[in-house]
């Protein structure tokens, strides 16, 4: 999960490709899956008025649930963007980790 919420700065990492499959959810939300693995990925991303990311989510699934099957939502917040040879590149990133006792964890 760390490697996704931090390919905000190798933003070629995001690129659609056979493992990592994004799709449309409104005008400024969008999911990707990533599916190289025998669990895959899921993460919301919310993106501000210029197109760039402002936030990333990751819900948990059933593998990252506690002995409670509570579940915990790992997001990341990003600003400040520079320009750096023509790609835009957050200069703040701030991770937030959030239990979340009264939902079931589901399985994706």
């Amino acid at each position: 999960m760390k490697y996704f919420f931090e390919s905000i700065w190798f933003p070629w990492i995001l690129y659609p490709s056979l493992y990592l499959n994004w799709e449309y959810v409104d005008e400024k939300t969008a999911r990707f899956t990533v599916s190289d693995s025998l669990i895959p990925l899921e993460f919301m991303v919310k993106f501000n008025e210029s197109g760039l990311i402002e936030e990333m989510i990751y819900e948990c699934n059933l593998v990252f649930c506690d002995e409670h099957h509570s579940c915990t939502k790992f997001i990341a917040l990003y600003g400040m963007y520079c320009d750096v040879q023509g790609l835009y590149i957050p200069q703040v990133i701030k991770f937030l980790k959030m239990m979340s006792v009264k939902k079931t964890c589901t399985s994706t």
